[in-house]
């Protein structure tokens, strides 16, 4: 199929028609590469459902866990939305290991929760509701209508906001004695912040992560650019799918 066809293809197999038709078919949960998802939500949109169908929802993100998560590795996962990637992880952990998550809505870190319950992961996965913050112990959150695209950092005039408990990598690791781990985040330009503190990612040794270009100040930091930061911090570049890397701790044993 041409290149320029796909986004238009996409756009009818995985419209909101499309998914009202799978929903009225399927009912409370769909299957979604080997897991079970919740769909009976109001946050859940038809135009979601049908690309969880179709395996288009986040499908760089799920890819690159599918390939490059180390199931013998304790993951940190930041910006966990509905629990569909989180499960993902979940499944592909080693006995033993376990997944700490973070959302920063709080009726999606429920809904995570109830995903992985459904799954029968709640025994290796803790889902925390806060967001990632170094600017205090609360931080303003604004949330979208999808499960995707809620920030901190809001591309547009503040509305739909709500305030939410601020944590820090050092707390969550120091919290879960997390001393080797993976990180997978997809935080909407947070990752910024984590870039200001590079001593926070001690014990880090792979990140999966969703980049996005961030404004600061009067210039924009492009995903390039933090893909530089990171090789400067010792990450090598594994993987790139778009705004999706890879990327993993060089030299280490």
């Amino acid at each position: 199929m041409p290149s320029r066809a796909r986004p238009l293809v996409a756009g009818v197999i995985a419209g909101s028609f499309a998914g009202f038709v799978i929903r009225r078919v399927i009912g409370s949960t769909i299957r979604h590469r080997g897991t079970r998802i919740r769909i009976n939500h109001p946050r859940v949109s038809n135009r979601m459902v049908g690309a969880l169908f179709w395996q288009l929802y986040e499908r760089a993100e799920a890819d690159q866990i599918r390939r490059f998560l180390p199931g013998n590795s304790d993951v940190l996962e930041l910006g966990a939305s509905s629990g569909v990637n989180t499960v993902q992880i979940a499944a592909r952990l080693a006995a033993g290991h376990r997944l700490v998550s973070v959302e920063a809505d709080p009726e999606l870190s429920s809904l995570a929760e109830e995903n992985c319950r459904s799954n029968s992961f709640q025994d290796k996965v803790t889902v925390i509701s806060a967001a990632l913050s170094y600017e205090g112990s609360e931080v303003r959150f604004q949330r979208n209508r999808e499960p995707i695209g809620g920030s901190v950092r809001p591309r547009t005039v503040a509305t739909n906001t709500i305030s939410v408990p601020a944590v820090t990598l050092a707390q969550l690791t120091a919290d879960f004695g997390l001393c080797r781990y993976t990180l997978v985040m997809d935080i909407e330009g947070t990752e910024w912040q984590i870039l200001q503190h590079p001593e926070e990612l001690k014990g880090c040794w792979r990140i999966i992560a969703e980049l996005h270009d961030v404004e600061e100040g009067s210039r924009t930091v492009t995903v390039g650019e933090m893909i530089g930061m990171f090789e400067k911090l010792g990450f090598g570049l594994l993987h790139q799918d778009g705004r999706c890397v890879v990327l993993d701790r060089q030299l280490m044993p």
